[in-house]
This record gives C-alpha cells, sequence and structure tokens, in this order.
C-alpha cells in the first residue's frame, strides 16, 4: 500500500475495499498460519524493542507484537481508511487506548524524506515491498528502511516470491486459501479475493538485495513459510504450497 510521487497508489484498492480486506482476514483456512509463523520466528523476540511497521493496514501485525512486548510500535500506511480502522481497533468500548504501545500515522512507504526521532531496533513489513510498481518505487522504500533503523537493527518483511510461476499458479491456492492470482503483464500481477483485487509487483531477488544493500543492510536472507512444529497434520496437508510457495520472508540487518 503506497504511492510513488503520486504517480501510483494501492489507496484506492484498499480504501474502496475496506470490508473485503476484514474478510480476507476472517477466511478460515491455514494459509494465514502460514504467512505468520515463519515471520514471527525470523523476527525473534521483540520484548522491550522499538518497531517500526510499514504498510500496517488495519494494525493486525502492530496488536501482535504489542502483544509479544514490543516497547513502542509506530505504525504507518499510505491508506487513511486503513490507519482509521487501525486507531478504532486500537480502542476500548469506552473510547480509550488498549495498547498504548501503537501509534499509527498515515505514510507513504516511498517517502524520500521521512525520518523518526529516534532510528528503531526493528523495520517490519508484512506485506510490502511486492505493492513497488517499480524498481525506483523499491529502492526508495529500502533508502526509508535503511535510515530509520538503528545500527544492528534488522528488517524483517514478508513478500512475494521472487521465483514463483505466477503463469501457472497451483489451483489449490485458490481452492483451499479462497484467493487467486492473475497475471497482468510481468511483472504486474492482480491478487484477486471475492470483490477485492490488488496490485503486486514481482521483482528479482537481485533487484531487492542490491536495493538493500545500497541501503545499507547487509546478511540478507529469504525463507520458506511454514506452519508451527506442533502442526504436523497442517504441514502435511500444505506441502504443496510450502514446496513451492508464492510468498517468501525477506530479512536483512543493518551492519553495527
Amino acid at each position: 500500500m503506497l504511492s510513488l510521487n503520486g504517480k501510483h497508489s494501492e489507496m484506492a484498492d484498499y480504501d474502496a475495499n475496506a470490508a473485503a480486506y476484514d474478510n480476507w482476514y476472517s477466511a478460515e483456512n491455514d494459509y494465514h498460519l502460514v504467512e505468520l509463523t515463519r515471520f514471527f520466528q525470523v523476527l525473534d523476540d521483540v520484548e522491550g524493542l522499538n518497531v517500526l511497521e510499514l504498510a500496517c493496514g488495519d494494525g493486525r501485525i502492530s496488536r501482535m507484537l504489542a502483544d509479544r512486548g514490543a516497547r513502542s510500535v509506530f505504525a504507518t500506511d499510505v491508506s487513511t481508511k486503513m490507519i482509521e480502522r487501525a486507531v478504532e481497533k486500537n480502542r476500548d468500548a469506552g473510547g480509550g487506548t488498549l495498547k498504548p504501545a501503537l501509534t499509527f500515522q498515515v505514510l507513504d512507504a516511498c517517502d524520500a524524506d521521512f525520518q523518526l526521532a529516534e532510528p528503531v531496533d526493528r523495520v517490519v513489513g508484512m506485506y510490502l515491498f511486492h505493492y513497488a510498481p517499480t524498481i525506483e518505487a523499491l529502492q526508495q522504500m529500502c533508502r526509508l528502511i535503511g535510515r530509520n533503523l538503528k545500527p544492528g537493527g534488522r528488517l524483517v518483511s514478508y513478500t512475494v516470491n521472487p521465483d514463483y510461476d505466477f503463469t501457472h499458479t497451483d489451483p489449490r491456492v485458490e481452492a483451499e486459501f479462497k484467493f487467486s492470482y492473475r497475471m497482468v503483464s510481468p511483472p504486474h500481477i492482480h491478487l484477486v479475493f471475492k470483490d477485492l483485487t490488488v496490485n503486486l509487483w514481482q521483482w528479482s531477488k537481485s533487484a531487492h538485495e542490491e536495493a538493500l544493500h545500497a541501503a545499507g543492510l547487509e546478511d540478507i536472507r529469504w525463507d520458506l513459510p511454514c506452519v508451527p512444529d506442533d502442526r504436523p497434520e497442517s504441514a502435511a496437508a500444505l506441502k504443496w504450497y510450502l514446496d513451492k510457495p508464492s510468498c517468501l520472508v525477506l530479512s536483512a540487518r543493518k551492519p553495527r
């Protein structure tokens, strides 16, 4: 969910279809287990840490980070309606704040000037890099991450698999996960869930890694998604996807 100097924006996708976004995360299947398990394994302990979240949507991951003991989570999204939803979901019945560690703000992840008062320990983006409509946008996102991470800080993101063949998507994605992919024109892809259509772009591993290196990050890793060890039945049932996933966990570190 980002824009680049007004040339493109995913705001319309989510602002116009906020209810469909809620339906996506209430869908009863194991995909959300898949996307979260490795992400939080790679992220590791956030107790007492300061976190910047990009493309936070309605604050779903933000709330999980607070529950896991993050000292502060500065959560951002380009969509005004998504930020409004995130703020509302952090209110109790009396209008008070449920999780004081959370702060929400509208922000374009390609903003060339955004700078936190103090750099953070972690930058996270559950879905982020595949919203970049150009390599320039991808590079700007990485620069924003690099200048807002403290030395030794880490980036963890969940993003489109650069090697996935979107022209031959396994039909079980739609049958079991209730969403589908439609190739528009490489690298442009549509993700379709009921009435929600989202624009994605599939950039190469080298494009990601060059942008991250240029932003001052190293130790770049691509990890396959997984399910918890105590869910062997899910691992067996989802082996077809886990062996060839459409998304991976991407992480990097800023050197000390």
